[in-house]
């Protein structure tokens, strides 16, 4: 089975591990990546973009967060091709009629999107192979479908975040189900922890999902539903999950001290912390 990357030009830490996975456990069969030249949306465009639904600001955190930790430089993925000997294909136009005769040409069976391309796939390419392209979705298609990944999860109390890999279809955040993952969610989590061990927790799904197709009979689930469809947070929302984040932390700090230490917090306090 032969099986084609969706890929930007370059690849965050995320990305990159989970195309180190598919090349270690396919690379006998065949993988080809097709790249996406076109320059992505910089943070001020996505934060303009945001903006006008008054989404902006959780974009502006999540930019600063990045300035501040650039531990891992983005892979150049032509680079990383031609260092693994993986045959590879740029373009600027991924829904050309060329691309999908090099797809077909190359005999690929199934696509995987990581990065470029849209965030919706479109029918070209969902056409282009016989198993058609699969995606990562970090919730649970069931309940959480959307952005931001763990954000709204954690803001309703969850157990856990379900990571999701799909056979994508032409629609915004649905597909057929072909693996699932639950990554728990740990009293002392922030939002960024949580992520962290998400992301760190799953690099490995799509390619295991992708050894599921080898088994003729194998047919990805339909969901019995399709769960709201979330935005990135407003201001307000921010604020509010910090305050849980805070009264959670605080909550299991006190519940490990010794019964009469509480007394220094008052009897209202007491009350409060032992509901």
């Amino acid at each position: 089975m032969k099986i084609g990357i969706l890929c930007s030009a370059s690849l965050n830490k995320f990305n990159f591990e989970a195309l180190s996975h598919i090349v270690i456990k396919h690379k006998a069969q065949g993988v080809c990546c097709f790249i996406d030249t076109r320059p992505g949306k910089t943070d001020f465009e996505r934060f303009m973009e945001n903006a006008r639904e008054r989404h902006g600001f959780y974009v502006l955190i999540m930019s600063a967060y990045k300035l501040l930790n650039k531990k891992f430089k983005k892979i150049d993925i032509k680079s990383y091709c031609q260092s693994r000997d993986l045959c590879f294909f740029e373009t600027n136009d991924p829904y050309s009629p060329e691309l999908t005769e090099v797809i077909k040409g190359q005999k690929i069976d199934i696509l995987v999107h990581l990065s470029g391309f849209d965030s919706v796939i479109k029918k070209p390419l969902l056409e282009a192979t016989p198993l058609g392209v699969l995606g990562y979705h970090h919730g649970d298609m069931r309940e959480y479908r959307g952005q931001p990944p763990a954000f709204w999860e954690l803001f309703y109390g969850e157990s856990s975040v379900v990571t999701t890999i799909l056979k994508l279809n032409e629609w915004e955040h649905t597909g057929m189900l072909v693996a699932e993952r639950q990554t728990m969610i740990k009293k002392s989590d922030s939002l960024l922890t949580l992520r962290k061990r998400v992301f760190a927790s799953t690099t490995d799904m799509m390619a295991q999902a992708i050894e599921k197709f080898r088994d003729d009979n194998f047919n990805p689930s339909v969901p019995d539903l399709y769960g709201t469809l979330y935005a990135y947070p407003t201001i307000w929302e921010w604020i509010v999950l910090q305050y849980k984040i805070v009264t959670r932390r605080l909550k299991q700090k006190l519940s490990h001290l010794p019964a009469g230490s509480l007394r220094t917090f008052g009897l209202p306090v007491v009350r409060f912390w032992q509901r």
